[in-house]
């Protein structure tokens, strides 16, 4: 790249903590924010299937097979398509048709986001994961398009969180699925249940990654002012040791870790728009895919040495008008743009249109989070809209007006700063 940045940036290296009336506090275990009945915070449901049945038993009966953390009791019905799996995760659909699962709560349960560990079954087909809820509103879907255990976010804004008493998931191919997770802002509960064939070995993984987190939480968190008492924000923290950093998940578990990039390793030439922003985050500087420059000779270049992964990113600008007028009041009205592609289009060729896929990264941040750590924004229709980036997996504010209005109002986060790893 013809150009780096000098800025020092932090890295997510530990976890979110719950919000309670507006009010930030440290649970007693920083895996799952939820203390007493009706607390908000984080909360999940592992599966946890024989390993000692046949690979791909089917099964009728989830009694046994999951705990949950954080919810009041759960009950799973309408059961189609499930099988065991030897790493005890659900395979969910088989060759012949999708498989499907209702959970129904014992009471109603407030949710602002939904996100699952999942993996595909096989990469000739990548499957989708659906959910509909007992509110028509509330439902969500992603692609699984990882041949590991990885993080996909379902559904995810804290801006709005919805009531249900049941949750319905549907796997159109096969896939398997490892836990379910939910922020909850009302209706959680502190306990951990558990049935009797899963407890042992479920409660031994829980409390193995709570001392692990725990380690890395020295102090209580401390929060800004805040127009929200549900949109959470982790302030940046730099990766620890320069060559790595970890992205967790909001409920404090790695959910990937990303490698410092290097032009002789394409494997990190990293072209996600949430890699490419937790990345510059965490290093600093852009991947190494990343090439100065937007005309046509930039363009050859960056085909030239990184075929399809090449990106482009803009000089600085200062401009305070346009879309800058949508953001909070900066600190200083300095940014540039990076190109994220979001098309089969981009990079097909040493010429090509830099289309509407823009991640927006202002230096010095706004005067709202009391800090000058960078604060990135994602657009994917040429600024008409914009999210922002919240600096943890998955985690992005609802879209808002850019340049064009209908699309929502902006959401002033509350900001959770962690200790440097």
């Amino acid at each position: 790249m013809k150009k780096q940045t000098s800025l020092i940036f932090l890295a997510v290296t530990a976890v979110v903590s719950s919000l309670l009336t507006g009010d930030l506090f440290l649970a007693k275990s920083p895996l799952f924010a939820t203390n007493q009945t009706g607390e908000s915070g984080c909360a999940s449901i592992t599966f946890s299937t024989s390993t000692s049945a046949t690979d791909g038993t089917a099964i009728t009966d989830l009694s046994g097979n999951y705990t949950t953390m954080g919810l009041p009791n759960v009950t799973f019905s309408s059961l189609v398509k499930l099988f065991t799996h030897t790493d005890a995760s659900l395979k969910m659909s088989s060759g012949s048709g999708s498989g499907s699962f209702t959970v129904t709560f014992a009471s109603a349960v407030s949710i602002a986001q939904v996100s699952v560990d999942a993996k595909y079954y096989s990469s000739s087909e990548t499957a989708s994961l659906a959910f509909t809820s007992s509110d028509s509103g509330f439902n969500g879907s992603a692609t699984i398009n990882s041949s590991s255990a990885a993080n996909f976010d379902l559904y995810s804004t804290f801006a709005t969180s919805y009531s249900v008493t049941s949750l319905t998931f549907t796997a159109t191919k096969r896939l398997y699925l490892s836990d379910i997770r939910f922020y909850v802002t009302s209706g959680g509960s502190g306990t951990t249940s558990a049935t009797s064939q899963a407890q042992s070995s479920s409660s031994t993984s829980i409390a193995s990654s709570s001392t692990s987190s725990s380690s890395s939480v020295s102090s209580p968190v401390s929060s800004s002012t805040s127009t929200s008492s549900s949109a959470v924000r982790i302030a940046p923290v730099k990766s620890s040791d320069g060559s790595t950093l970890s992205i967790y998940n909001v409920d404090g578990t790695v959910n990937r870790t990303l490698k410092k990039s290097t032009t002789s390793d394409s494997s990190t030439w990293y072209v996600d728009y949430e890699d490419v922003a937790l990345y510059y985050q965490g290093f600093g500087t852009l991947p190494a895919n990343y090439h100065y420059g937007t005309d046509s000779s930039d363009k050859s270049e960056a085909y030239a040495a990184f075929g399809t992964k090449a990106r482009l990113y803009t000089a600085d600008y200062t401009s305070s008008t346009g879309y800058m007028s949508a953001f909070p009041t900066p600190n200083e009205y300095r940014y540039f743009e990076a190109d994220i592609g979001g098309t089969s289009s981009y990079a097909a060729s040493s010429s090509w249109n830099r289309g509407t896929y823009r991640l927006v990264l202002v230096y010095k941040g706004f005067q709202q989070y009391n800090s000058t750590d960078t604060v990135i924004f994602y657009t994917t229709d040429h600024y008409a809209s914009f999210k922002e980036c919240y600096n943890y997996a998955n985690g992005w504010s609802g879209i808002f007006d850019g340049e064009t209005s209908g699309y929502g109002t902006y959401v002033t986060p509350t900001t959770i700063t962690l200790p440097t790893a």
